[in-house]
C-alpha cells in the first residue's frame, strides 16, 4: 500500500472536483427557474409584508413581530422580504435565483469538507477506485441539495431566508465539529472559541433556526454527548467543562426563546411532545416515511404509481446504513474523520421526528411535503458521507465485499430517484408558471386565498 500526501496541488484538485458540480446543478437551478417562472407572492410572503407594516407603524412591538410565527420565531423571514422590498422592490425571482446561490455554497461546503479528509487526501493502491468513489458521492452529494423534491422552497420567495438557515447550521456543525475535536493547547483560544460559538448558536437559535431551532440544538446535543462519552472514556479532560459552554448558553437561549413566545406558540409545541409520547409508534412510523422522502420527492411517488409505504421501507433502510455508518466510525475512532456527517444525521433524524408529532394528523403525505425536504435530506447525505469514507479507510472498492455491493445499491437507488425526481418536476414546470400566472391574476384582482 502507498500514500501520497496531497499539497497545493492537491488542494487544487479538490476545489475543482467541488465546484464543478455545484456551479453545474446551479445553473441547471437557474434553467428550471427560468422554466418555472416563479413570480408569485404566496400568501405567507402576503402576510409577512402585513406585519411588517404594522411593526414600522407601531402598531405591533418587535417581540411581537420575532413570535408571530408561533413555534417558528425568529426574524429571518421578515428581514429577507424587508430588504427585498428596500433594495429591489420585491423582486421574487430574483429571490428565486438567489435561492440556487444559497443552495449551492451549502452544497460547496458539504463537498468541500468531505474531500478534504484525510481518508480521500492519503491516496491508497489502488487509488483509481478511491477517487471515482470520491467523484460518485460528491455529485450524489450536491444532487441532493439542489434535488427538486424541494420545488416548493425553490419557487418561493421565503425559500431564499429558509436556505440561508440551513448553510448557517451547516457551518456552524463543522465548526462544532471542529472544536470538539481540537487539540486544546492554549487556553485564551479556548475561551474565544467558546464565546464565538456561543454567540454564533445565540443568533442561529433566537433569530434564524425558526422552529428547526430544537432539531439543531438536539443535533448538537447529541454529537455533544457522543464526543463527551469517547473523550471521558479514553481519559482526556483537559478543559472538557468549556467545550460544553456553547452548548449550555444554546440550550439557554432556547429556553428563553419559548418563555418570549410562551403566548404565541409554547402550547403547540406542549401538544406535538404530548402527541409524540401518546401515539409513539405511529410516529416512529411516520418519520420513517419523512426521512424515505430524502430519496424522491412525494409528488415523484405519486407520479409514477409508487406506493407510499415504499418511502417507510427506504426510511428503515436509512436508519440502518446510518445505525452501521456510525458504528464503523466509532470502531475507526470518533475524531478520525469530521463530525459534520454526523450531526447531518443527528438533524435530519430529530427533524423527522418532529414533522412526525406536529404534522402526523395528516398522514404519510403530509411529513413528506416538498416543503419538509430540505431538512430531512442531511440525513441522507450524512449516511452517503460516513459509508463511502469507511469504504475509502479499507481500499477495497473495487472487491466484492458485501459492504461495498450494499454500499453500491444503496447509492445507485439514491440515484435513481434524483433521476427520476429530476426528470418529473422539469415537465412539471410548465404548468406551474401557468399556475404561478394565474396567482399573479388572482392577486391583481384581489381574490381572497
Amino acid at each position: 500500500m502507498t500514500a501520497q500526501p496531497q499539497g497545493r496541488e492537491g488542494r487544487v484538485r479538490t476545489l475543482l472536483l467541488v465546484a464543478c458540480p455545484v456551479l453545474a446543478f446551479v445553473l441547471l437551478h437557474q434553467a428550471f427557474v427560468a422554466r418555472a417562472h416563479p413570480d408569485a407572492l404566496y400568501m405567507d410572503s402576503l402576510r409577512v409584508l402585513y406585519q411588517l407594516q404594522e411593526w414600522q407603524a407601531g402598531r405591533l412591538s418587535f417581540t411581537e413581530l420575532w413570535g408571530l410565527g408561533s413555534a417558528h420565531r425568529g426574524f429571518i423571514n421578515q428581514l429577507a422580504l424587508m430588504l427585498n422590498v428596500r433594495f429591489f422592490s420585491l423582486d421574487v425571482m430574483l429571490a428565486n435565483r438567489l435561492t440556487g446561490v444559497m443552495v449551492g455554497a451549502q452544497a460547496f461546503v458539504l463537498a468541500y469538507v468531505f474531500n478534504r479528509q484525510e481518508v480521500f487526501l492519503v491516496q491508497r493502491t489502488p487509488g483509481k477506485h478511491i477517487s471515482v468513489l470520491r467523484f460518485f458521492v460528491t455529485v450524489l452529494m450536491v444532487g441532493l441539495c439542489f434535488s427538486w423534491a424541494s420545488f416548493e422552497l425553490f419557487t418561493l420567495d421565503l425559500g431564499l431566508p429558509l436556505w440561508t438557515k440551513n448553510l448557517c447550521f451547516v457551518l456552524f456543525f463543522a465548526a462544532h465539529g471542529r472544536y470538539l475535536a481540537s487539540e486544546i493547547r492554549s487556553m485564551h483560544a479556548t475561551v474565544w472559541a467558546a464565546v464565538a460559538l456561543s454567540l454564533a448558536g445565540v443568533l442561529i437559535v433566537m433569530f434564524i433556526g425558526m422552529g428547526w431551532s430544537y432539531a439543531f440544538v438536539g443535533s448538537v446535543l447529541a454529537v455533544q454527548v457522543l464526543a463527551a462519552t469517547v473523550n471521558l472514556r479514553a481519559g482526556r479532560w483537559t478543559h472538557a467543562l468549556w467545550r460544553c459552554v456553547p452548548l449550555a448558553v444554546m440550550l439557554a437561549a432556547l429556553v428563553w426563546s419559548l418563555v418570549l413566545g410562551a403566548g404565541g406558540g409554547l402550547g403547540g409545541d406542549g401538544d406535538s411532545m404530548s402527541k409524540l409520547v401518546a401515539m409513539l409508534p405511529t410516529m416512529v412510523g411516520l418519520a420513517l416515511h419523512a426521512l424515505g422522502a430524502a430519496w424522491a420527492g412525494v409528488e415523484t411517488f405519486a407520479a409514477h404509481g409508487v406506493p407510499l409505504s415504499l418511502a417507510f421501507w427506504l426510511g428503515v433502510a436509512g436508519v440502518l446504513a446510518a445505525t452501521h455508518a456510525v458504528i464503523n466510525r466509532l470502531r475507526r475512532g470518533l475524531h478520525s474523520g469530521a463530525l459534520l456527517p454526523i450531526y447531518l444525521i443527528a438533524y435530519g433524524v430529530l427533524t423527522a421526528l418532529s414533522l412526525a408529532a406536529a404534522r402526523g394528523d395528516g398522514g404519510a403525505q403530509a411529513v413528506m411535503a416538498s416543503r419538509y425536504y430540505m431538512d430531512v435530506a442531511p440525513f441522507l447525505i450524512g449516511t452517503l458521507w460516513l459509508w463511502a469514507e469507511a469504504i475509502a479507510a479499507r481500499g477495497a472498492v473495487s472487491s466484492v465485499r458485501a459492504s461495498a455491493v450494499l454500499f453500491s445499491a444503496f447509492a445507485l437507488s439514491v440515484g435513481l430517484g434524483l433521476g427520476l425526481t429530476y426528470r418529473k418536476e422539469w415537465q412539471t414546470a410548465p404548468y406551474r408558471a401557468q399556475i404561478f400566472q394565474a396567482m399573479n391574476l388572482a392577486l391583481r384582482r384581489g381574490v381572497p386565498d
